[in-house]
């Protein structure tokens, strides 16, 4: 059977697992920019993460098909919902599977 590894946020990011690709920019929300809160990751499996404050809070697979972290602040779920609208190609995977089916993918 093969073992899979939950990495920590600090250790996912810092540890040579990804790179950070800048902060999310607002291209489709109204507000005008999110003032360096949320940030678009991406690990060498080819995964983009959204950090939010210092939370992950959602990824798109390779595939387009995305994953939310849960339910987080109003902030946090605009971050969410301009990082799919720019980086998800198709549909959400079942939120009770997401964060268990992203360990796969990290």
């Amino acid at each position: 059977m093969e073992q899979y590894y939950a990495y920590g946020v600090n250790e996912l990011l810092h540890g040579g697992y990804g790179h950070c690709l800048g902060e999310l920019e607002s291209r489709y929300s109204s507000q005008k920019e999110f003032y360096g809160k949320a940030q678009v990751w991406r690990t060498d499996k080819g995964v983009l993460l959204l950090r939010s404050y210092q939370t992950i809070v959602a990824a798109v697979l390779p595939d387009g098909r995305y994953l939310s972290g849960g339910y987080y602040s109003p902030t946090t779920s605009k971050h969410q919902r301009e990082f799919f609208k720019q980086f998800a190609k198709s549909g959400s995977l079942d939120d009770y599977v997401s964060y268990n089916l992203m360990l796969f993918w990290i």
